[in-house]
C-alpha cells in the first residue's frame, strides 16, 4: 500500500514537472516571439530613420555643393574684375606718366632724367663708323664747331648761374649733364651714394633756376622768362 502511494506521488510529481516544463516552454516561445517582433519593428524603424537621414544628408550636401559653386563663381568674377581694374590702373599710370613727361618737356625742353632712358638713347645715338671717315667728317665740320663754341659772354653767364652751387653739386651736375655720365657712374667716381648724386643734382637745378631769375646775363640775353 505504501509502495502504491509512493508511485502515485512520483507520478503526480512527474506530471507536475512536465506540466511546469511545458508552461516554461510556452513562456519562452512567447518571449522569443515578442523579441522577434520587436526586432523586426526595430529593423523597420532603423531603415526608416536611415532613409530619412540619408535624404536629409543628401539635401544638405547638395545645398553645400550649391553654395560652394556660388562662391567659386563669385571668386572668379572678383578675380576677373581685379584683373580688369589692374589693367585699367596700369593704362592710367602710363597715361599719367606720359602726361607728366610731356609737361616736363614743355617746361624744360627735355625729358625727365631717367638713367635707363638715357642709356637707351645714348645707344641709339651712337654710330659705329670708320676712323678715316670720321677724320674727313671732322675736317669738314671744323668751321661749324668753331662757330658753335661758347663765347666769353656765355662763359660768364654760365659761371654766374652756377656760382651758388657747392663744389659737390657742381661736380655732380657737370658730370651728368655735360659729360653724360650716369648717376651710378658719378657715385662710383666720387665715392658717394647714388641717391646723394641725385640730391645734389636736384639742389643744383633749383639754385640755377633761382639764380636765373636775377642774373643780369640772362636778362641781357632776353631769357629771363
Amino acid at each position: 500500500m505504501v509502495n502504491d502511494d509512493l508511485v502515485f506521488q512520483y507520478k503526480m510529481t512527474a506530471k507536475g514537472v512536465k506540466r511546469y516544463k511545458n508552461e516554461l516552454m510556452d513562456i519562452q516561445n512567447d518571449i522569443k516571439s515578442q523579441i522577434k517582433k520587436i526586432k523586426n519593428e526595430s529593423d523597420i524603424l532603423i531603415k526608416i530613420f536611415e532613409r530619412q537621414h540619408k535624404q536629409k544628408l543628401h539635401d544638405r550636401c547638395a545645398a553645400i555643393d550649391k553654395r560652394v559653386l556660388q562662391n567659386c563663381e563669385a571668386i572668379t568674377s572678383l578675380t576677373s574684375q581685379l584683373a580688369a581694374n589692374k589693367q585699367a590702373c596700369s593704362i592710367k599710370s602710363e597715361i599719367i606718366k606720359s602726361l607728366e613727361d610731356t609737361a616736363y618737356y614743355m617746361e624744360h625742353s627735355k625729358f625727365p632724367f631717367n638713367e635707363g632712358a638715357q642709356k637707351q638713347n645714348k645707344q641709339k645715338q651712337t654710330l659705329l663708323v670708320d676712323e678715316y671717315f670720321m677724320t674727313i667728317y671732322g675736317k669738314k665740320n671744323d668751321q661749324t664747331e668753331m662757330e658753335q663754341e661758347v663765347n666769353e659772354f656765355d662763359s660768364k653767364m654760365i659761371n654766374d648761374l652756377m656760382k651758388a652751387l657747392t663744389v659737390r653739386e657742381k661736380e655732380c651736375y657737370v658730370l651728368v649733364y655735360q659729360e653724360l655720365f650716369y648717376p651710378s657712374e658719378v657715385a662710383a667716381m666720387l665715392g658717394i651714394d647714388q641717391n646723394t648724386v641725385k640730391t645734389n643734382i636736384r639742389r643744383a637745378k633749383n639754385k640755377i633756376a633761382n639764380q636765373k631769375k636775377k642774373s643780369l646775363f640772362v636778362q641781357a640775353r632776353g631769357w629771363s622768362d
